[in-house]
Parts: C-alpha cells; sequence; structure tokens
C-alpha cells in the first residue's frame, strides 16, 4: 500500500480494517483520501460503522442451562448422527406419487383439448384479449447517453 492510488475493491477491504481498529496509520490516511471523491465507499463506510455500532450493543446470547446435559445423553445413546426430528414432521413424497404427477398432467392436457380445439388453450385464450393501440407520444425513451455512466479515476 505504498501508493496513493485505491480503487473501491481495495478501499472495501480497508473499510473493515478501519472499523475494527485494525488499520494502520498509513491504511486510514489512503482511505481517508480515498473515501473523499468516492461517495459510494463513504455511504458503504456509514453503513459498516453503524452494522459495527448496532453489533456492538447486542446482548452476548446464553445457551439453555441443560444444553451440556442434552449433548451428553445424545452422545452416549449414540443417536447423534440421526435428526432429532421425527419422520411425520418433514412430509416425504414417496416415488409412487412422484411417478403419478406426470400422467396427471396428461390427463389434464387431454381433459382440455377435448373440446374439438386443436390450438393450445393458452394461445386460443390469449386471442381474447383486446389490446389497445401502442401510442407513442406517452413514452419515449432516454438516450443512450443517459445509460451510460462517465468514466472516473476509480474502477468499479
Amino acid at each position: 500500500m505504498g501508493d496513493v492510488e485505491m480503487n473501491c475493491t481495495d478501499a472495501l477491504k480497508l473499510i473493515d480494517l478501519a472499523v475494527d481498529g485494525e488499520a494502520t496509520k498509513e491504511q486510514r490516511n489512503v482511505l481517508a483520501f480515498h473515501l473523499n471523491g468516492c461517495p459510494s465507499c463513504r455511504k458503504a463506510m456509514t453503513v459498516t460503522e453503524a452494522i459495527s455500532r448496532e453489533t456492538g450493543n447486542l446482548e452476548e446470547p446464553s445457551p439453555p442451562e441443560n444444553l451440556l446435559e442434552h449433548v451428553m445423553a445424545r452422545v452416549e445413546s449414540g443417536n447423534y448422527d440421526k435428526s432429532p426430528l421425527s419422520k411425520t414432521a418433514i412430509p416425504q413424497i414417496t416415488w409412487k406419487i412422484a411417478a403419478a404427477i406426470p400422467f396427471v398432467a396428461a390427463a389434464v392436457l387431454i381433459l382440455g383439448n377435448l373440446n374439438g380445439s386443436t390450438q393450445s388453450p393458452v394461445i386460443a385464450s390469449s386471442k381474447t384479449v383486446k389490446t389497445e393501440s401502442y401510442n407513442e407520444d406517452i413514452y419515449t425513451p432516454a438516450p443512450v447517453v443517459a445509460y451510460s455512466r462517465p468514466s472516473s479515476v476509480t474502477t468499479f
């Protein structure tokens, strides 16, 4: 980091170090220089500081008092590699039901075409939808220049 130039990728790495208090003085100076000219990294710094501040205010979670007893009982029972959820807690689809799904879908398609139409029901129903003519005066797209971003010293 001897050179003064920095891109946003490097700055984002330094933001984490600076917020955690692990950045050197030189790294903080280079980061400050970059943040002066980069609004997106300034916003990232603000968000990272806010997250760090809020997570610092959280209480330390405490495990249940009987956690060790439950874990040791499970290890001693030999059931530690099996799921504690019962098999009825998560319904499982059997291969018979899975095999029946394509046949049910085929039956629905066949019954849907029994009305004598050779056309797909989706295409037939789309012809009945009334559409209004497109009015070009309502919407004019922006020129291509509006979608491009001018180049800058920093790269993303």
